[in-house]
């Protein structure tokens, strides 16, 4: 790389950064240069490998990485930046993580990660990923980490679990999961999937023990067991998702103070299940063509469920458990054989479901 490409470079950090200064030292660091092709020259910071970059750097810095494919192991214990030039391919080898993350405020950016037992782990705080891939790992992400941002990533073809994720505080946004027995493992509190993709996995995403996860206009499509799995959780909110063609779109275990709305249940087994769960609100969703069951609710209470639409499925909905399925409008289904005698748009006679009934059938 030339001195003039390196400048240019300089000066695109500069822009994306939004930092000024006059010589190749930023106020909060230097700029170390990694090049594959490169000679190791010490006094200007420039390198061969990426580790030698990490290596050089302080609290603050930034490591570009050019283009290059870069087989090494990556240990961050520094509050730095690593970012790639765009075709950057780090390849652990294999062995243990191809990056490990022992520092607090770490981000990396444009890399393509691939070959560990874990693709990157993370044991620390204010950790970003933007733009980058994980792929043929044993686990992709392993991020134990309150306070971390995922942004415009891709998760795929990892052997078990393609993203595990305790914490805290922890927003995945425009990233794509698929290709990998689970999608996603979820324990923590206050985690956000928002504009995501889950597709061609066994599972998609399972969360335990969990509280305020959000899902947010997300799809769901070729999963071959639950998409999205919720045990022994609360305030857990889904909304403006797709699910089409899995086994089951969302299953909720011992969940409560939830609600899903807005969201599309199209050509699976099972569009929602509820068991053991109370005090959730299911509205404002359609459930189309299910296979077997639009809603099952198995020894579940005291949930409300309104203002849905139950079309061409094999069961539009069971119910063994004590629920509201009306408020003062109920839901469409479509096979109703009311009639509505004053017109008012609601049926006269109630619509059965299991034990249960929606009192105030909608008739359009």
């Amino acid at each position: 790389m030339s001195k003039k490409g390196m400048g240019l470079v300089i000066v695109a950090i500069i822009f994306a950064y939004g930092v000024a200064f006059t010589t190749t030292s930023l106020p909060y660091g230097k700029i170390i240069f990694v090049d594959d092709d490169f000679t190791n020259d010490p006094s200007n910071h420039k390198w061969n490998t990426i580790q030698a970059g990490i290596d050089d750097a302080e609290d603050g810095d930034i490591i570009y990485v050019f283009d290059g494919n870069y087989n090494e192991s990556l240990f961050i214990n520094k509050e730095i930046k690593i970012i790639g030039d765009g075709n950057v391919v780090v390849d652990g080898g294999g062995e243990d993580s191809t990056i490990g993350v022992i520092a607090d405020n770490v981000s990396i950016e444009n890399l393509k990660i691939e070959n560990g037992q874990f693709g990157v782990f993370v044991n620390h705080n204010n950790f970003t990923m933007k733009n980058c891939e994980v792929h043929e790992c044993e686990n992709g992400l392993f991020l134990q980490s309150n306070n971390a941002l995922i942004e415009n990533c891709t998760f795929y073809s990892n052997i078990e679990d393609s993203v595990n994720v305790f914490g805290e505080n922890v927003t995945f946004g425009d990233c794509s999961f698929h290709s990998s027995t689970n999608a996603v493992v979820v324990g923590g509190e206050n985690i956000s999937f928002k504009n995501c993709t889950v597709y061609e996995c066994d599972w998609g995403i399972i969360a335990e023990y969990s509280s305020h996860i959000e899902i947010y206009n997300g799809s769901f499509y070729d999963i071959e067991n639950k998409s999205v799995w919720i045990k022994y959780s609360d305030n857990v909110s889904i909304s403006y998702t797709t699910f089409n063609d899995t086994f089951c779109g969302i299953w909720l275990m011992n969940v409560s103070n939830s609600s899903i709305t807005f969201s599309i249940f199209n050509l699976n087994k099972i569009g929602i299940k509820l068991q053991n769960s109370q005090m959730n609100e299911i509205r404002d969703c359609n459930f189309i063509g299910n296979i077997g069951y639009g809603i099952y609710a198995e020894n579940s209470f005291n949930n409300t469920i309104h203002h849905n639409n139950f079309i061409d499925n094999g069961i539009n909905a069971y119910d063994n458990g004590i629920n509201k399925w009306n408020t003062s409008i109920g839901n469409y289904w479509y096979d109703y054989s009311g009639i509505d005698e004053n017109e008012d748009g609601i049926g006269d006679t109630p619509y059965e479901i299991g034990i249960n009934n929606d009192k105030k059938p909608l008739m359009n």
